[in-house]
C-alpha cells in the first residue's frame, strides 16, 4: 500500500489557525482491551503553517481531527456522542512558520486513546491551532 498525503489549508478564523497536515504512513486496525496501552504505530501527522497565515511563531494547542465523514469540516464534527470523530492534541510553544509539530505514537486521543487504535480506512483530516494569548 502506497503512503498517502492529504493537505488542508485555510486562513485564520478568530483565535484558531488552520494548519497544513501531511501523513506519510498507512496503517491497519489494532485491538486493545480497556486499560491497555495502544499498540505502536508508524502513522504520524506532520503539522505546519506558512508565513502567509502568520509570520510570527505561535503558542497554543494543535488539535488534529480525523473524520470518517466526507462532508463538512472535521473540527465541527467533534462530539462525545456516537457521531463524534477522533481527536488528538499537543501543546506547542514558539512554533515558527515552516516548522512541524508531529502527532504520532504516544499522543493521547479521544475517543480512542492512540493512533494505533484508529481503524484502517479513508478519512478527512484537519488540524487547527487554538492559539494561546500571553498577557503582561
Amino acid at each position: 500500500m502506497m503512503p498517502e498525503s492529504r493537505f488542508w489549508r485555510a486562513g485564520v478564523v478568530g483565535q484558531i489557525l488552520l494548519l497544513l497536515v501531511s501523513t506519510t504512513s498507512c496503517y491497519e486496525q489494532a485491538t486493545v482491551l480497556p486499560g491497555e496501552t495502544p499498540p505502536p504505530t508508524e502513522l504520524e501527522f506532520a503539522i505546519s503553517f506558512n508565513e502567509e497565515l502568520s509570520p510570527e511563531p505561535q503558542d497554543g494547542r494543535v488539535i488534529l481531527v480525523i473524520s470518517k465523514r466526507e462532508q463538512g469540516e472535521p473540527r465541527f464534527q467533534v462530539d462525545v456522542g456516537p457521531g463524534g470523530q477522533q481527536v488528538f492534541g499537543i501543546d506547542v510553544e514558539q512554533l515558527a512558520p515552516g516548522e512541524t509539530a508531529v502527532i504520532g505514537e504516544g499522543v493521547f486521543g479521544f475517543p480512542l486513546a492512540g493512533l494505533g487504535l484508529v481503524p484502517g480506512g479513508q478519512y478527512t483530516v484537519q488540524a487547527v491551532l487554538n492559539r494561546y494569548q500571553s498577557y503582561t
